[in-house]
């Protein structure tokens, strides 16, 4: 006479809780990987609109980078200065930077002053994060270039 195995239910049963909690578990680390990514990319975005706001304000309230520009920190070219920062947006060289601000002025003459208009592009190595304009009126004729 054979003899019939009663747990072999038990066994199957136990199999596909396993399988499930296995698939919901793939599922929730994906969520929290993509939570993470998105946290990140929020506060690469946020330190990047904070920086060209900073920028924008200092030249608005000083008429330049000057005061704030640290040597061996920054790139001119032209009407342009490309500023770099490091993963906490502290100012660091161009070999240890992580992020770089783009700031372009362009002078625009009026018949009572000039109208500097700016342009504020901040970069995750090639990657655009942010962008903004502003603008600044001056009493004095400015050159146009």
């Amino acid at each position: 006479m054979k003899q019939r195995f009663r747990s072999s239910g038990f066994f199957v049963e136990l199999i596909i809780t396993i399988v499930f909690f296995a698939i919901a578990c793939c599922i929730i680390v994906q969520l929290f990987a993509k939570a993470g990514l998105i946290s990140s990319e929020a506060f690469d975005k946020r330190g990047a609109a904070a920086q060209c706001q900073t920028l924008c304000e200092t030249i608005k309230g000083t008429g330049s980078l000057d005061s704030v520009l640290e040597d061996g920190c920054y790139e001119k070219s032209g009407s342009s200065i490309r500023v770099f920062y490091d993963r906490n947006w502290k100012m660091t060289t161009r070999d240890a930077a992580v992020f770089s601000v783009t700031v372009t002025t362009e002078a625009v003459a009026q018949t009572a002053g000039s109208l500097e208009k700016m342009r504020f592009e901040a970069l995750k190595g090639t990657t655009p994060l942010y962008t903004m304009s502003g603008a600044q009126y001056f009493e004095e004729p400015a050159e146009v270039q």
